[in-house]
């Protein structure tokens, strides 16, 4: 959540989107898999970099999905969005 923060307010604010942060059609079973995951797994496969199954920067990608989400449904902006717990932003979302 707060990796996808801050990929959607830089895109908000600057107006560059980095195709390396952008998320696929399949993200909404990204968030699943992700919210479903053990708290001890590996920092660097899943956040950032490419992951064993050869997905890459999935928490970057998929945090932005989850926000972007949390913004349509709630109506809520990226600077009141960032004021909140990430359990309240995944909420938000649907989740």
């Amino acid at each position: 959540v707060n990796e996808g923060l801050a990929v959607v307010f830089t895109e908000i604010y600057t107006g560059n989107v980095n195709d390396v942060n952008s998320y696929p059609k399949e993200a909404e079973n990204w968030v699943k898999e992700i919210l479903d995951l053990p708290l001890d797994v590996s920092y660097s496969d899943w956040v950032m970099g490419e992951h064993p199954d050869g997905r890459t920067y999935i928490g970057y990608r998929t945090g932005n999905f989850l926000v972007r989400k949390a913004i349509t449904k709630s109506g809520k902006n990226i600077l009141e969005l960032s004021e909140l717990m990430p359990d309240e932003i995944i909420k938000l979302a649907g989740y």
